[in-house]
């Protein structure tokens, strides 16, 4: 049986091979600043003048110049560099290019996060800024309409900002607002406002037989928790809104969120309208959408845009037509902007539509002028949280 090496002489072996690895470290960053210090050695002449031209030189190789014939062209020059040289040269020099653009690059990246980051700050601040002093933010109201009438069915209010003297897409400002946390605020500003509005348009008699134009509003899946329900019956009450002149909007993003369904369901009970936006473009497929308590199915630009022009284009449309008849839902396009574009829909089957082919989002003072000239459509019995 092997004797066992008592514990304070393995200690002993393991301190001396310690000391033995930092005594070797301690020699490798000694020789490592030595030559740090020294400088390099001189480059023959002629290496030193064809570095000074690298550039041309990878340019004819870019071009299809061998080495060998740069190397034959070099001499006759009287310029003597074998063929290993000139390509030891050449990759040094293509390193360095490699290193400059890099660094560029680096740099670029560097001044575009500051930039983006600023920005961000500085959108953040100005929409906080908006909901402490109730100015620049503002609802415009674009028709929904029946293509075979005009008769309006409804609008959706659509959230602008101005900034000062500066108008700030929604396209920037609404990710900000979803990240800082403040369209939870936002949110329920456009809800109060855009019900208000849709109230004084019930008053004033617009709409089919006078009796008022569902609004809708759009949803950001930061909206959508438990107290979400209540908060709109809040309002409803408070402005003593049905709920049938009151319509969500939301993203095919509400499908990935586990409890969508039983939230939809809830907000459908009411009494509400609900649809699903920007059809086609993202998370939803047919058996998933035909399970949730939908009204509407708002058929994407990307697709109205083709049509006429790719006969795919058609078939897509057709098809989420036809899926949204066969469930009892109504289909809405979304971006119309020409007259060849609405007779298609109409032959597809789509007869409800929205975009600039009729009007462009509207100020509300702009869209009550609006719906004052349009047909009226048929009346539909008003129905009541509150009641």
């Amino acid at each position: 049986m092997p004797q066992e090496k008592p514990m304070n002489m393995e200690l002993r072996l393991v301190g001396h091979e310690d000391d033995q690895h930092n005594s070797v470290i301690g020699k490798i960053k000694h020789l490592l600043e030595e030559i740090e210090t020294t400088p390099p050695p001189p480059l023959p002449a002629t290496h030193s003048a064809l570095m000074g031209v690298s550039n041309q030189l990878l340019a004819l190789r870019d071009k299809g110049f061998s080495s060998e014939w740069l190397v034959l062209a070099l001499s006759q020059c009287d310029i003597n560099v074998s063929m290993d040289e000139l390509n030891n040269i050449l990759r040094q020099a293509l390193l360095a290019r490699m290193r400059a653009y890099e660094e560029k690059v680096e740099i670029s990246l560097r001044r575009c996060h500051v930039k983006a980051s600023a920005r961000t700050e500085f959108i953040e601040r100005g929409l906080r800024n908006a909901m402490k002093s109730g100015e620049g933010l503002q609802l415009h109201y674009q028709p929904q309409v029946d293509m075979r009438t005009g008769s309006i069915i409804g609008a959706e209010a659509l959230l602008r900002w101005r900034n000062g003297s500066e108008f700030v897409s929604p396209v920037e400002f609404i990710p900000v607002a979803e990240e800082s946390g403040l369209i939870e605020d936002i949110g329920a500003w456009v809800l109060r406002e855009a019900c208000t509005e849709a109230k004084r348009w019930e008053r004033m008699g617009l709409g089919g037989h006078g009796k008022g134009i569902k609004v809708s509003v759009n949803l950001s899946v930061k909206q959508f928790s438990d107290r979400l329900v209540g908060d709109i019956h809040g309002v409803l009450c408070d402005v003593g809104l049905s709920t049938k002149l009151l319509g969500v909007e939301i993203t095919e993003s509400f499908l990935a969120e586990n409890n969508s369904q039983h939230l939809l369901q809830t907000l459908h009970d009411t009494g509400l309208h609900i649809s699903i936006d920007d059809f086609g473009t993202g998370y939803s497929c047919l058996s998933r959408v035909s399970a949730l308590p939908l009204d509407t199915i708002k058929i994407d630009r990307a697709f109205i845009i083709e049509l006429g022009r790719s006969p795919g284009a058609g078939a897509v449309v057709q098809t989420l037509i036809s899926m949204a008849h066969k469930l009892g839902m109504n289909t809405i396009a979304e971006g119309v902007e020409t007259q060849q574009q609405a007779e298609v829909l109409q032959r597809l089957g789509c007869t409800l539509a929205q975009g600039y082919l009729y009007a462009k989002p509207l100020p509300a003072s702009e869209f009550i002028s609006f719906a004052k000239g349009a047909p009226a459509g048929p009346a539909k019995q008003a129905n009541s949280l509150c009641a």
